[in-house]
Formats: structure tokens, sequence, C-alpha cells
């Protein structure tokens, strides 16, 4: 068929397949696109392989040719071959069969007389089927217009799917799972290499060992990548038995080598004998020369990385058929975590070997640290520092020189040998034109001496540092914000004793010297930044105080005095309380104000809310964790109740902590301790627990999904928050305040609050308390044209849940009287014009019909006004 033909027969399929009706299941879909690719596009072979989601595979479920025989693989895994990178990049690939090695099924279309092959993703925006391939037996067989056509067809087929029923399919073996029992026994034991074997060495010797003595082959070895020369490596090998070590392990191998192609494509590569003999690798051609007529190179490579490959050749020509082939890909997957483990081990041991390194050096500073920080005495002080410098660097003397610029002379402050000699007196300077520690401060950097140079740090009054038996020295400037400042020199009786880790540890301990120095100047500032920080803490605790405290709770309706008279009840004791209430009636605001009048005021308040977070969250965020806790874990974290200590801590919606997490919960309300995630060690808290939640705690306890132990330790002092519907003396307040803080922050001016407004606030129920009435307000705000409060009709009666309980709904005849008198409110403001801007729909936010049909349902009429 021409190119044009194939355009004409493809999209004639697709228009069979887009008046497809009358199906019911995918696999009588399937059936039909099979029968109507084999009668449109007979020359081309069309397949369509399905994701099976439980075993991460992709199966043949349509096949057109009939004159082939049947693909060596029916199912593949995903990360196995083009199909499956197509479908999991959603990326579409078109282009010819290239000659040269390639995966498993690409040879057999070749060998079938294929030469371009195309492949598409079955996907919708919501849901991805699996994949559509099409080969063809033109070396160009995919045009633009063909290529489109196609990649309709399976956007097509994709929605088809979703009309269809799932078909009943029989559970099948996986192929990965096919083999003789020798090579299942070598799983086994490379498994156990996995977990046994922790260095690379000696994991590359077990896994040849296990080549060698179960799988029947010819040749094989192991390449890695080694990251310093970017080139595979080959580590272990199995030589042909009887020619001889023809490869040498460790070698680099040249990019012309099978196992490189293969390590570049990332894909599973079959090598046939001509192929092999074409790329000329001296290698290749000695092992072809020795028997090699066939083989195949697996990627060894996980999600996280790529490390190398296996390579297996044998003497047969086409030795590796299907099943072999996976049994194969199967061992080099567990290769690839094994390698993978073995080099994150010796990273690991690498790191912690450098962490440890890095901890004693940090320990090292931080003693030296605290000597400045804790010695007044500054000889004292010296001597302590130079004592932790021993600690780190061995050394026999050690001394510290101070420059001064307007003498220019060096002033031994402290000098010491740590033999029998002690600690030396000073009893001259030497002159800062004649030291050699005049080199290390006018470079402002490390200087280390040897021999005979030592000679010119002589200092009158010491004894000859080499007639002292010293061999070599290093002289690091104390560099500080002033300027150099002096010299710190260390001496060993070992020629070159001093490594570039010492000189960068002594250059760091140096600074902290110099610090020192400039500290003294500093302290007065820093003194008044202390006073002004102190102020400033102050006054922002007094905001948050202004903003907590019961100014913010607004009402004066018995019951609500009833709240506030038990919260000052309780609020000077430490006893937990537990507010009870709907939601939207304010509990946090009360769980504050219960910790501004108790005596943890001047503590931390922290709020933990239990329906915020997933379950697998709760637990971590509450008690905290160590760093390598879990993934992720990369340093520690205080949880909720350590930063809680000392002041409040108020658990909302106490209600939706899961099960799991209840008794370490208890243990810590009732104990006062608990322990971080992936720690052994005990914390210790005082807090004041304040719950909220607007669940029954009490018939989840007789449902079994809260603990009762839990539910009597948070019942100590129960507080009934009241809904809003039970305090509707409250609602006009709450109305002005709401207004006014509203209109302030949105910078409009409301200054009239209708009294049909107000009572039609009055006549709702209000499911969604309080924080449904300010979100009313808020909206109303948005859409009053003027300084009047105009609430948009229906708004109050749609902002709430359907839901709402019968008892507390109110009438509709109530209902319908509230509606009738907002009319009638905007009716006589509009002077009775009912459309135009300024007519009565307009001011109530609703459209002239719908104001008609209501006007008409409750027998309003308009020559009324």
């Amino acid at each position: 068929m021409t190119d044009a033909q194939r355009l004409v027969a493809y999209q004639a399929l697709l228009h069979d397949i887009e008046e497809l009706t009358g199906f019911g299941t995918q696999d009588e879909f399937f059936a039909r696109v099979a029968e109507r690719a084999r009668v449109r596009a007979p020359a081309d072979l069309l397949s369509v392989w399905m994701q099976d989601p439980g075993s991460q595979m992709l199966r043949q479920t349509v096949l057109s040719a009939t004159a082939l025989p049947e693909l060596p693989l029916t199912e593949v895994p995903l990360d196995f071959g083009p199909g499956g990178h197509v479908f999991e990049q959603q990326q579409a690939q078109v282009g010819p069969l290239a000659s040269g090695p390639a995966s498993l099924l690409v040879v057999f279309l070749r060998q079938a007389g294929f030469r371009s092959l195309g492949i598409w993703p079955v996907s919708t925006a919501t849901s991805r089927w699996g994949v559509l391939g099409v080969a063809s037996r033109a070396a160009d067989g995919f045009t633009p217009d063909i290529v489109a056509t196609l990649e309709r067809l399976a956007v097509v087929m994709a929605r088809g799917l979703e009309r269809c029923r799932p078909s009943e399919r029989p559970v099948t073996g996986d192929v990965r799972e096919a083999g003789p029992s020798g090579q299942a026994m070598m799983l086994l034991r490379l498994t156990n290499a996995i977990t046994s074997v922790r260095s690379l060495p000696d994991l590359l010797k077990a896994i040849s060992a296990e080549l060698l003595k179960v799988l029947p082959h010819f040749y094989a070895s192991l390449s890695l990548w080694d990251d310093e020369v970017q080139g595979l490596r080959r580590w272990a090998v199995v030589q042909p038995s009887g020619s001889g070590a023809i490869v040498a392990e460790r070698a680099l191998l040249t990019e012309d080598e099978p196992p490189y192609l293969a390590y570049k494509a990332g894909e599973v590569v079959v090598f046939s004998r001509g192929e092999l003999e074409a790329y000329g690798a001296p290698v290749t051609l000695q092992l072809v020369a020795a028997g090699l007529r066939s083989g195949v190179c697996f990627p060894l490579q996980t999600t996280r990385g790529k490390y190398g490959v296996l390579n297996v050749g044998s003497t047969q020509d086409d030795a590796f058929p299907a099943g072999r082939i996976m049994v194969l890909w199967q061992i080099a997957r567990q290769l690839a975590v094994a390698i993978e483990n073995a080099t994150y081990i010796e990273q690991t041991e690498r790191y912690r070997v450098e962490a440890s390194a890095q901890r004693d050096r940090f320990k090292l500073l931080l003693d030296i640290n605290n000597a400045l920080v804790s010695q007044l005495d500054p000889r004292a002080l010296w001597s302590s520092i130079l004592a932790a410098v021993r600690q780190a660097i061995d050394h026999d003397y050690a001394s510290i020189l101070i420059a001064d610029p307007v003498s220019r002379e060096l002033r031994v402050e402290v000098a010491t040998y740590y033999d029998v000699r002690g600690v030396i007196e000073p009893q001259a300077a030497a002159s800062l034109d004649r030291s050699a520690a005049t080199l290390a401060i006018q470079w402002n950097s490390p200087c280390v001496f040897d021999g005979a140079e030592l000679d010119q740090f002589d200092v009158a009054g010491l004894p000859s540092l080499r007639g002292a038996g010293l061999r070599s020295m290093c002289v690091v400037p104390l560099s500080g914000r002033g300027g150099v400042r002096g010299t710190l020199n260390i001496a060993s009786r070992h020629p070159g004793r001093f490594s570039p880790t010492d000189i960068e540890l002594l250059r760091d301990i140096a600074g902290q010297v110099a610090l020192a120095i400039d500290n003294t100047l500093a302290f007065r500032e820093i003194s008044d930044l202390k006073n002004r920080l102190t102020e400033e803490n102050q006054y922002l605790e007094a905001e948050i105080t202004e903003q907590h405290d019961f100014k913010e709770i607004v009402g004066e309706s018995s019951v609500l005095r009833n709240v506030l008279g038990e919260i000052r009840s309780v609020a000077a004791t430490d006893s937990t309380v537990l507010l009870l209430g709907e939601t939207g009636t304010g509990k946090e605001l009360l769980a504050r104000a219960t910790h501004d009048l108790s005596r943890r005021r001047d503590r931390a308040f922290i709020r933990f809310n239990g329906a915020s977070l997933p379950a697998s969250l709760i637990e971590s965020e509450l008690f905290g964790y160590e760093k390598g806790a879990f993934t992720g874990a990369v340093q520690s974290k205080a949880g909720r109740l350590e930063l809680a200590n000392r002041g409040t801590f108020f658990f909302d919606e106490v209600g939706d902590v899961p099960i799991e997490v209840q008794p370490k919960l208890l243990r810590a309300l009732q104990e006062r301790e608990f322990e971080r995630l992936g720690s052994t060690t005990t914390q210790r808290v005082d807090v004041r627990l304040i719950a909220a939640t607007n669940r029954n705690l009490e018939e989840m306890v007789a449902g079994g999904s809260f603990r009762s132990d839990l539910f009597y330790r948070l019942s100590v002092f129960p507080i009934k928050v009241p809904p809003l519907r039970e305090r509707r003396e409250d609602i006009p307040a709450l109305v002005r305040h709401f207004v006014q803080k509203l209109s302030r922050a949105m910078g409009r001016r409301i200054t009239t609050v209708p009294p049909q407004t107000m009572d039609a606030f009055q006549e709702w129920h209000w499911p969604g308390n309080i924080r449904e009435l300010q979100n009313v307000v808020e909206r109303a705000i948005i859409l009053s044209p003027g300084s009047s409060l105009v609430v948009p009709l229906g708004a109050i009666r749609s902002a709430a849940p359907v839901q709402a309980t019968a008892a507390a709904a109110p009438s509709e005849a109530r209902y319908q009287a509230g509606e009738r008198a907002l009319i009638l409110e905007a009716l006589r403001e509009s002077k009775g014009v009912i459309a135009g801007p300024n007519g009565a729909a307009a001011r109530l936010g609703i459209k002239r019909t719908t104001l008609h049909s209501k006007m008409q349902r409750l027998g309003i009429k308009r020559p009324t006004f």
C-alpha cells in the first residue's frame, strides 16, 4: 500500500471505531477493533497493550496481523521495552526500526519484515489505559497525516474504553516467575547476598560466583559506571572455559562495546553474531573468535539511578528466547538493587567517618567557645584555649602572640611545652620586624615552618625552638573585625607534622580567638541592642494579649454569661477544660480567653487541630521526631506538646484523633511524658490542656472509635458552648460588630442595618453559627451599594447546609415573613421600581424575573407603592 492508501485506510478505521456502539465489555470492544483493523489495514500490524495496575504489566489485548506468528511476549513489565516507556512518559514514539542491537520485540518485528514503528498512549485527561502500537513495512511509514490520524485513533479508543465495563480476566502467572528451579535458587541466593553482603567488592564476587554455578552461559560480565572517569568499568567477569583470560577485569569499556551501547540506550538489548562482529571492538572480536554467537545486555537501573550493565553471551545463535530474557531481566533488577544498596552502604560509611571528624571539629570549636565566654582572667582564658587545641591536634609546643601595631612588637600572652617544662613565663617581647610570625600577619594566611626556618621565630627570653627539639611549626594569624591581632602557634618534634586538615582547623580556632578580642569592643553595643529587644518583646506581648482577651467575645445573653462565668472559675486552675459545641461557635476564642485569664498567660498558647492533618502525620506533629526517624526526616523537630511546655496546649477537634494515636496521647496527658518518634529518650512536659470538639464523644466511646479512658481524662471540666440559635439576643450586637470590623477592613462605610434585615438575621437558625453569620455579613458589605447594609434575598438561607435539624429550623411561615419584609423594604427604597441599576431587584441582588415570581408567591403588588 502507498502512503496515501494507508492514510485512507486509517481514516476509515478511525471512522469505524468512532461509530462503534452496542458493546458492553472491554473484550467486546477490542474484538471489534481487531476485526476492523484486519479489514482496513491488513498490511500493517496493529496491537493494543493494556496496563494491569495490580502487576504493573502491559498485556496484549489486540493483534490485527493474522498471517504473522504470535509475538514473543504477550505481557511485559512497564519498565521493559519501548511500550512501557511510552506509557510511563505519556509521549508518543515514532520512527524507523534501525538495524543494530535492540529490544526483543523490536528484533522480532525486524525479522518479520517490518521497518518502522509508532507507539501512542491510549489515554484521556482522567484515565491511562495502555498503548497503541502500529508497525509498517515501509521504511518511512508514518507521514504527518498518518501520525495525526493514529494519535486521534488512540484517543478515540481511550474514550471508548471509558464507556465499557471491565472484562473478567482469568488470573495468569507472571512471566517473570518462569524458569528452571536452578534459576529460582539463584534468585534466592542473590536475594541473600543483597541482605548479607555489605561491601561492593564482596557483592561483585558473590554475583560472579552465582552466575558461574547456575546460569548456563559462555561468557558473562558485570560492568559498573565510574563517575571519576565517566565511563563503564568491567568488574566481575566469567571467562569462556578453556580459552584463557580474554577479558581483563577493572578495564574501561570502549563506547563500541555492546554493554556500553545498552547502558546508553537504557533498554534490554539483544545482539546477534553479525551485530557483534560489525561493531569491531577488540574485546568483542576476541570473544567471537572464541565461540561467542549471541548475547544480551541488561541495564542495571532502579527508579533512583542507573549503575551499570549485566552482559551474558552464548555459543548458540538466537540463544535468548523471551522466557529466558525475562528471567535474566529479573536477575538484573535484583543485581541493580544489590549494587545500589552496596553503593549506599559505602557512601554511608564514608559520610559517617566524615561526619565523625566534623563532629569532633565542632566539639573542639564549642569547647573553645565555652572557654571564651566562661573565663574572665586573660591568662586562664589562653591556657584553656591551648588545652582544647591539644585534644584535637597532637603537638609539643603552643603559644599565643598579640601584635601591638603602635610599638610594632609581639607580646607573648602564653607559651607552653607539653612536657616537664610546662608553661614558660615570658620575659620580653619580640620585634614585629624580625619575626617569622610577621609573614603570617602580613599575608593574613597560615604559614608552616620546618627545620632551620624555626630559627627565625626564636623570641628573646624563650629557649630556642630547635634547641628544644622542635622540628615543625604552624603559625596562624588571629584575624578579626579590626584586622590581624596576632598569631596562634603550635609546634611538634616531628617534621612535616601538620596536615592541610590540621591547618584548616587551626584557622577556625584562630578566628574564634580573634573574635574574643573583638567582642570586648562590641559589648556595649550588644547590651544596648538587648535592652531594645526586651522593650520590643514586651510591646509585642502586650499586642498579642490585647488581641486575644475577652474584648473579642461579643454578647450579653444569659447563656453566654454563664459560659464566661465557668471560664473565669476554671481559668485560675490547671484543670483540663473540654469545650463542647457545634462548628463555628467560637471555641478557640474561648480557649484563648481561658489561657489569658490563667497564670500561664505569659507562656505559649499552642494550637493543634486534629482534623487538619492526615492520620499518618498527627503523631509526628504532636510528639515530634528525631532525625532519620522516617523518610524525609532530615533533622530533628520538636512536637507541639514540647512547644507548649509550661504553657497551654489547645487541642481542637480532639474527636478526630486516630484510635492508634490515642494511647500515646493519653499517656502524655496523664503522665506528662512521651517519646519523640525514633527516640528512646523520655520527654517530660508541663502543659495545661484545653480540648474542643463538635462531635459527640460519648457516642464515639460507645461505638469503639474513641477510648473511654481518654474521654474521662478530657472531661474534667466540660463546658457546653451554646449555638447561635440559643443566644438570638446576641445577634444584633454580633452583626454590628462584624459590620464595623469588616467594613473598616474593606474600606467601606456601612452605618445602617435596616430593621427588616436585622429581623431576618434573628429569624434564621444559623446552622453554621457565628462563622456563618460573619460570612453572610461580609458578603452583604461587598454587595451593599450605599451606607445601608443590604442582604441579598436568599443569601442567609443559601449560606447554610440543607440538613439543618427540623427542631432548630424556623417554620416556613416565619421565613416567608422575613422574606416579604426584605422585598417590601427594597420596593420602598426604589419607589416601586423593580428593574434597572437602582431597582429593587438590584438592591436585593437577584434577577428581575426572580423578584417577579417571589412577589406573586407572596402576594405583593406594585400598586401598593
